[in-house]
């Protein structure tokens, strides 16, 4: 998974499509004074779907020392493509917190999650 500016790659997912992570990379924002970064440009078709995470969902830890990952990260978004936006963040966050079993996650987690109308 590609690192953009400090913070996992984006995910898009094209209407009926699989999920997908963008190839894109960067340094983190502010830790280097000369750091150049570049725009990217994604055209979203109605229906597509763009989340975009910080890392703590993917490193969230469960009592065996795994994480979260990737892996379980794309499959939890596909299962959510019927659902609504909304809908589908808050299925990935039930997701985690049942692989992690327990309440409430160890790292702070933000998702935001945009549709193309």
């Amino acid at each position: 998974m590609s690192i953009v500016a400090g913070h996992p790659a984006p995910i898009l997912v094209r209407k009926g499509g699989c999920p997908e992570c963008l190839d894109v990379c960067g340094f983190p924002i502010g830790m280097v004074d000369e750091a150049a970064y570049e725009e990217s440009v994604i055209d979203l078709q109605p229906g597509d779907r763009l989340y975009l995470h910080s890392d703590g969902l993917t490193e969230e830890i469960n009592d065996c020392n795994e994480e979260f990952g990737s892996e379980r990260l794309l499959a939890a978004i596909a299962e959510g493509q019927t659902l609504g936006l909304q809908e589908s963040v808050e299925l990935l966050i039930q997701k985690v917190i049942a692989w992690r079993a327990r309440e409430h996650l160890k790292d702070d987690v933000s998702i935001l999650a945009i549709s193309a109308a």
